[in-house]
């Protein structure tokens, strides 16, 4: 047992499994090797993910359903470009079994997804087209549009570049691929780290259609999903919720939330979001003044990341960020505000770029650095702050400014924010 154990600290080593994989594993293989299912024939996809934070979650929920279900658990992904061996041992320690690639299609279903293609192509002029578009009463549009967003670090659908209908093709591709694997195996549940992109959001899609339970375990709940954006309907439910906690429960949770706020107004780096990596609220780092001295009421535009999930919560009354800039530049030629623009305080690169481009079509709106601080724009006196569904709506509220979001978003349970 003990050169079992070497040996496999060794491969461990060769494959570069860090130590939390390698902590994860061990972890897994102890608790589950127990719980395999022998003669197992109903299946539970569950998406193929190398997010650390939704391991543990995953292990547990899809053990405890493939025992309810009798099923074994089967690990999707697009294509063998990305499969990760060591994510692979990951998931191989909770169970799984296999692994599907959806973008792998056969000659048949090649001819099959040419021809709907080639249908379709025809009736696609706009960019609404596209975000609406449904095929054999599935809509898959949104989730074209956005994985071509992110794939190629674009700021907006462009239907002269032929990636993008690369892209549009390999969406019917995967429908069409989940459609047969349906029909031809017995799927009795899906798992998904995210119910967006062509990757994980159309196999969800063909389980709705067919009334098979999609579930999302994360580090902050159990999801039962049967549509669209059903991660987030809770969002319109806070106030209730929070009113059925116990009194002591509220008052402890309110206190607690002053102090993730405060630490977070304090300058301190990520509070709640572990992505970033700078904040928006550091002390001033200019003595020099940012807003214009005038009498114009001022508005702040806090941009987001172009690439990636527009319509994240829900449908967005824009396609994306692009045009939602584009409308709000247009509308800056007809007032006599004093417009600012501040992107996240940790841009994605190109972000400058896309910025840029619009922005000078639009004089009227002043791009701020992007580590500007937040206090001292609050501190020169912004009016107004305009998001789409961004964190910005609980921050400025607490410093009695407005925010108007465009979009639905976390804060739409409550009076705090103006929503369109």
């Amino acid at each position: 047992m003990k050169l079992l154990g070497k040996l496999f600290k060794k491969l461990i080593n060769r494959l570069s499994i860090d130590a939390n994989q390698f902590y994860a594993i061990k972890h897994n293989i102890k608790t589950w090797r127990s719980w395999r299912q022998q003669g197992a024939t109903n299946e539970i996809l569950c998406d193929f993910m190398g997010i650390g934070e939704a391991t543990i979650a995953f292990s547990y929920f899809s053990n405890i359903l493939a025992r309810r279900l009798n099923a074994k658990i089967v690990p999707f992904t697009q294509t063998y470009r990305g499969w990760h061996l060591s994510i692979w041992l990951l998931y191989k320690s909770f169970n799984a079994k296999g692994m599907v690639f959806c973008l792998h299609l056969s000659k048949a279903q090649k001819n099959r997804r040419d021809a709907i293609y080639s249908t379709i192509r025809k009736t696609i002029h706009t960019k609404r087209d596209v975000l609406n578009l449904k095929v054999e009463g599935i809509w898959i549009g949104v989730d074209i549009y956005e994985s071509y967003l992110i794939i190629f670090s674009k700021s907006t659908v462009d239907l002269d570049d032929p990636n993008f209908w690369k892209t549009f093709k390999d969406g019917i591709g995967i429908l069409i691929y989940w459609q047969d694997y349906f029909s031809s195996h017995k799927v009795a549940s899906v798992i998904v780290s995210h119910d967006c992109y062509m990757s994980m959001d159309i196999v969800c899609k063909v389980a709705y259609s067919q009334q098979i339970p999609v579930y999302s375990p994360t580090v902050r709940g159990f999801y039962h999903l049967d549509a669209p954006f059903m991660v987030h309907k809770y969002f319109s439910d806070y106030h209730a919720i929070f009113k059925t906690l116990p009194l002591t429960e509220r008052l402890d949770g309110i206190e607690w939330a002053k102090k993730r706020l405060q630490l977070k107004f304090s300058g301190e780096v990520g509070v709640d979001m572990s992505y970033s990596t700078q904040s928006g609220y550091v002390e001033k780092t200019t003595n020099k003044k940012v807003l214009r001295n005038s009498k114009n009421l001022k508005i702040l535009i806090a941009s987001h990341c172009f690439f990636d999930n527009p319509h994240a919560y829900d449908r967005f009354m824009f396609t994306d960020f692009y045009e939602w800039l584009h409308f709000l530049g247009k509308l800056s030629e007809e007032t006599n505000y004093d417009w600012y623009l501040k992107s996240h305080p940790d841009p994605v690169p190109g972000t400058f770029e896309a910025l840029n481009e619009i922005l000078i079509c639009y004089p009227n709106i002043t791009l701020l650095p992007y580590d500007t601080s937040h206090h001292q724009l609050i501190d020169e006196g912004i009016n107004v702050v305009l998001t789409a569904h961004g964190t910005i709506g609980h921050e400025y509220p607490y410093f009695d400014i407005p925010v108007i979001n465009a979009a639905y978003n976390p804060h739409i349970a409550y009076n705090f924010n103006i929503h369109a």
